[in-house]
């Protein structure tokens, strides 16, 4: 199974140009996004369903990948969110 694994990640990664733990930080790090924004869920529980052993590993991951904390980001973009909203209706 790990030749086949090594295969896999081989390719996705001419694919994609990032190594397989590359790729899938970007993925965790779209759905933290995406659940900051649309979600009233905790940032405990949005980092537990990203795979998180906790918020703090989360938020230092958050952090360094966007520059602004999970909390920080969500007020910005979610507040932004909702002036849309409102704008297009």
């Amino acid at each position: 199974m790990r030749i086949y694994q090594k295969l896999f990640f081989k390719d996705d990664q001419k694919a994609t140009g990032l190594s397989a733990k590359d790729y899938l930080n970007n993925i965790r790090l779209e759905e933290a996004e995406r659940y900051l924004i649309f979600s009233e869920e905790s940032i405990k529980t949005i980092a537990s369903r990203l795979g998180f052993s906790n918020m703090f590993i989360f938020s230092k991951f958050f952090k360094r990948s966007k520059g602004l904390s999970p909390l920080k980001y969500r007020n910005l973009y979610s507040k932004e969110e909702a002036n849309f909203k409102s704008f297009a209706s």
